[in-house]
C-alpha cells in the first residue's frame, strides 16, 4: 500500500537549487551523496514533510547526463513510500505496469524501484520501502 509521496526528485545544479529552493521557500539541506556508480550526486533537501533530491550529473555519461541533454532541468521522478516494495512491484506487474529494472535495488537506507514511464503517462515513477 502507498504510504505517501516520499520526494520529487528534480534535475537541477544542486548548488543553485540549494540557494533557490533555501531563499524562496525555506528548504534546508539534509544529505548529498553521489551515487554508487560514480555517475551522478544528488542532494535531499526538506521543510516540515515536503522533500526534493536536486540530481546533477558528476560527468559526461550516466542516466542523470542523458535526461539533462534530451530534457533539461526540471522533473525527474515521483518517489511514493510503500510498506511492501515487493508486493506493490508484483501487482503493477499483474497490471501490466513495466519496470525499469527486475528487482529493487538497496540504496542507501532504503529498497527502490522504478516504473518505466511508458506505463506511467510519461513520468518516472520511484517505489520506495524503508528498511527496518
Amino acid at each position: 500500500m502507498i504510504q505517501r509521496i516520499h520526494h520529487i526528485g528534480m534535475v537541477f545544479g544542486i548548488e543553485e537549487g540549494v540557494k533557490l529552493f533555501s531563499n524562496l521557500f525555506g528548504f534546508r539541506t539534509v544529505e548529498t551523496h553521489i551515487d554508487i556508480n560514480g555517475e551522478f550526486k544528488s542532494c535531499t533537501l526538506r521543510v516540515n514533510e515536503a522533500a526534493l533530491e536536486l540530481l546533477e550529473p558528476v560527468g559526461p555519461v550516466g542516466p542523470i547526463q542523458k535526461f539533462l541533454q534530451k530534457r533539461g532541468s526540471g522533473l525527474h521522478h515521483l518517489s511514493l513510500e510503500v510498506d511492501d516494495i515487493h508486493k506493490e512491484t508484483e501487482a503493477f506487474r499483474r497490471k501490466g505496469v513495466r519496470l525499469i529494472h527486475t528487482e529493487p535495488e538497496i540504496v542507501g537506507e532504503s529498497k527502490v524501484i522504478f516504473l518505466h514511464p511508458n506505463s506511467t503517462g510519461g513520468v518516472l515513477i520511484e517505489l520506495l520501502q524503508r528498511l527496518p
